[in-house]
């Protein structure tokens, strides 16, 4: 937020949504990349059942609340394939993250504060721009937090932090 009250810091908002892109890609480097496709789709009690499908549960999220900010009509979230390429899944994520960084560099203050509509449990609600997009960022740590601890489950992962202040710094970048 801005220092004005009742504006929105637009700049901060932008460098939210290419944090969201960033660590998203450095997780899958540092930790999923390293893994086996075997420990790829590995069961795991807790999550979205597996690495996969938590990447997977990720992507669709990331789709469907662009889509709603964009006033895109299509949100319908697909399903995952029975043995998805792991190749072609992170060709899809870092397709997705290069039409976020687009729009962050698109996003205004009218947009931001436009209503959006998409599908959820029961017919389909509404948010303003701003609410979905801060959505996208929770939901994306607390999938890759997700992440962190399966791929603890099923292989030794690598060290790091995942870490809004010190990207904010540049200590990481």
């Amino acid at each position: 937020m801005s220092r004005s009250p009742g504006t929105c810091n637009l700049e901060f908002l932008r460098k939210l949504i290419q944090h969201n892109c960033w660590e998203d890609g450095r997780v899958w480097q540092l930790a999923i990349a390293p893994l086996s496709d075997a420990q790829f789709v590995q069961a795991v009690p807790f999550g979205a059942g597996s690495i996969q499908r938590e990447c997977w549960q990720i992507i669709e999220t990331e789709r469907k609340c662009l889509r709603s900010v964009r006033g895109d009509a299509q949100n319908s979230a697909r399903e995952i394939p029975d043995a998805p390429d792991r190749a072609l899944m992170r060709g899809q994520w870092r397709a997705l993250h290069g039409e976020w960084r687009q729009f962050a560099k698109e996003l205004d203050a009218d947009l931001l504060v436009s209503a959006c509509r998409f599908p959820a449990e029961g017919g389909e609600a509404e948010l303003l721009a701003w609410q979905l997009i801060i959505n996208v960022i929770y939901q994306g740590s607390t999938h890759r937090s997700n992440i962190m601890r399966m791929v603890a489950a099923v292989h030794e992962p690598a060290q790091f932090d995942l870490s809004l202040m010190q990207y904010l710094t540049g200590v990481f970048r």
